[in-house]
């Protein structure tokens, strides 16, 4: 079997919830983090916080951002909210731990026909600031 890209679920509400179950039927993706702030998911199985019938996956959710981005993860899938500057600095955290990052962030949706993040439009400063990050990684 090839290489399994390795995972950290960043955000575990709603929308998180649903990317870690789908990851988890992915047999080349191994979840090997989650991070969530909320009182009531820190602490606990990933599994068993989503729901999965398949509970406990023996990943347990933490507060601490920077200690679980240190795990090398190959992508971080980022769900936490939809404002850009709110989430600015977990999405530089994630790129300074030399991750891919996949977000749910609509500060980057496509605003026009031509490809790419609206972030260029609305925040040039600081899509340019994630560019800078993402290429010295």
């Amino acid at each position: 079997m090839k290489k399994k890209i390795r995972a950290i679920q960043y955000g575990v509400g709603p929308i998180g919830t649903s990317i870690a179950r789908l990851m988890r039927e992915k047999q080349a993706i191994e979840i090997i983090g989650a991070i969530d702030t909320d009182p009531a998911k820190v602490g606990r199985d990933l599994g068993e916080v989503v729901g999965a019938i398949d509970a406990p996956w023996g990943v347990k959710i933490s507060a601490n951002a920077k200690e679980v981005l240190e795990q090398a993860a190959d992508v971080v899938i980022h769900s936490t909210s939809s404002a850009l500057p709110k989430v600015m600095d977990q999405l530089l955290m994630g790129l300074e731990a030399e991750s891919c990052i996949v977000s749910t962030c609509e500060g980057f949706r496509s605003v026009s026909s031509t490809p790419g993040p609206c972030a260029w439009w609305t925040r040039p400063s600081a899509a340019c600031l994630c560019s800078a990050k993402s290429a010295r990684a």
